[in-house]
């Protein structure tokens, strides 16, 4: 279990330390519990993909993390835009990008 708070881009740098993943070596996944949904915004060719922040539900400003939902956003289109506390399962991606370091959740599945 992890909370948006936990999701750190150092976390994620000790985590790619783990690779190269694969078969014999399965990148580690997350599961994050009883999130919020906010700043969602849909993708795509037919908003397939949707890119949003996990809130924690008390510290919805201050404990949150980017993620993004690859080919699933239509299918859960409407778990995403309730309102209601959700779980997250998924994985870590750590990025630097224009020399900006960040971490993203990469969200596999809407439990």
């Amino acid at each position: 279990t992890l909370t948006p708070g936990e999701a750190t881009c150092r976390l994620a740098r000790e985590l790619q330390a783990l690779a190269p993943f694969g078969e014999g070596n399965p990148n580690p996944r997350f599961i994050m519990k009883n999130v919020i949904i906010s700043g969602l915004s849909f993708m795509g060719d037919k908003d397939i993909h949707a890119r949003f922040f996990a809130c924690e539900r008390e510290n919805i400003r201050k404990q949150q993390v980017s993620c993004v939902l690859f080919r699933n956003a239509r299918e859960n289109r409407e778990a995403l835009e309730s309102g209601k506390p959700l779980t997250l399962y998924g994985s870590l991606n750590h990025q630097i990008w224009r020399g900006q370091e960040r971490v993203q959740f990469i969200v596999e599945e809407i439990l």
